[in-house]
């Protein structure tokens, strides 16, 4: 079974990055490529060494490193193929190779940013979950239990969390069932994050700043590769989500393949591309050096997401634990409230 678990796994972005930044550096270094795939093929992990071994045996068959990689699509990721192939029509593959681990590099970066900016709300939350559950099921039995023997009439929210609670006590496999409508909610939730993120007020911009910067940079390496722009243009889209960015790509490559330029195109999709990128397109247009520029656009585009990324992270630790704090302080407020007035209505003991 792990062999099985093994052999149908895919190579994460981290082994991609070292496979094709290590390939690269062998080829420049004047290696043949079966011999580098060999070397490579020494000193890798059990899933990159299978992908060596096909590769190999794919170029002995006699196909190029180009066809081979789109036979290793699963492994080798959908852009090494395109840009391999260009890279042997322009004589540059070390250097496409070392663009593509680069690209890797900063996808893992990207993926790293956003879940440090999640992970401190993730834990507040779960944190909340948790006490709350555990202060229902072992606190308002109890205080049901006082209730009743005080002879007082619990606010409603409180008689029906504490039937609800009853009832997950005798029937637990129904705490089981609300666990797993709860884990597949949050799946599908999570699936369809690009939609409903999007509508985010405070994350929208966060949102389009980050896969325009994924567009931008996957479109400079590609360019960078050789690759034309109008087959440039639907290689980049795909690393979009489905919805209204990919349709915005789609756009702006239907506009280029008709006859008109990057810049002019991009003007129309303010959704994905941003004036600065615009602008940094009409100067590249201008001066030939298109590629060079749509990647300082990314590299700056990316310096300010991480700059606002970091300021809502300042932001949103104070609001929530205020939001926290409230919302403990009302729960209390509530449960306690009856017992609260029967202790104002006490007479002084003299």
């Amino acid at each position: 079974m792990e062999s099985i678990l093994q052999k149908e796994r895919s190579l994460t972005d981290l082994e991609r990055e070292t496979f094709f930044r290590r390939l690269g550096l062998l080829l420049q270094g004047g290696l043949p490529i079966l011999r580098a795939l060999g070397a490579l093929e020494g000193h890798s992990g059990p899933a990159v060494k299978k992908l060596c071994r096909s590769l190999a045996r794919s170029l002995g068959r006699g196909f190029s490193l180009s066809q081979a990689l789109r036979q290793q699509e699963r492994q080798a990721g959908n852009l090494a193929a395109p840009l391999a192939a260009a890279g042997e029509a322009s004589g540059q593959l070390p250097l496409v190779f070392r663009h593509l681990a680069n690209f890797y590099q900063k996808k893992r970066e990207n993926q790293k940013t956003v879940l440090q900016a999640c992970l401190y709300p993730a834990l507040v939350l779960t944190l909340a979950l948790v006490l709350g559950g555990v202060f229902c099921w072992l606190a308002l039995p109890l205080l049901g239990d006082l209730y009743g023997t005080l002879g007082l009439v619990p606010p409603a929210g409180f008689r029906l969390l504490l039937a609800l609670v009853i009832q997950i006590r005798d029937r637990p496999w129904l705490l089981g069932g609300a666990l797993a409508l709860g884990i597949l909610g949050f799946r599908q939730l999570w699936k369809s994050r690009e939609k409903w993120m999007a509508r985010l007020p405070l994350v929208k911009p966060l949102v389009r700043t980050f896969w325009e910067i994924r567009f931008l940079g996957l479109l400079s390496l590609l360019l960078q590769g050789g690759l034309p722009l109008d087959r440039a243009l639907p290689q980049a889209g795909e690393i979009l989500p489905p919805g209204p960015f990919r349709r915005c790509a789609r756009q702006l490559e239907w506009a280029v393949v008709a006859g008109a330029s990057l810049t002019a195109a991009a003007r129309n999709q303010t959704l994905l591309l941003s004036p600065l990128t615009v602008e940094f397109a009409a100067l590249g247009e201008a001066s030939g050096h298109l590629p060079a520029l749509l990647s300082e656009a990314a590299r700056l585009l990316d310096q300010d997401f991480q700059a606002r990324l970091k300021q809502l992270r300042t932001l949103l630790e104070p609001v929530l634990l205020l939001v926290l704090a409230l919302g403990c302080a009302g729960m209390l407020a509530g449960l306690l409230s009856p017992l609260f007035a029967l202790l104002q209505g006490l007479p002084l003991l003299p």
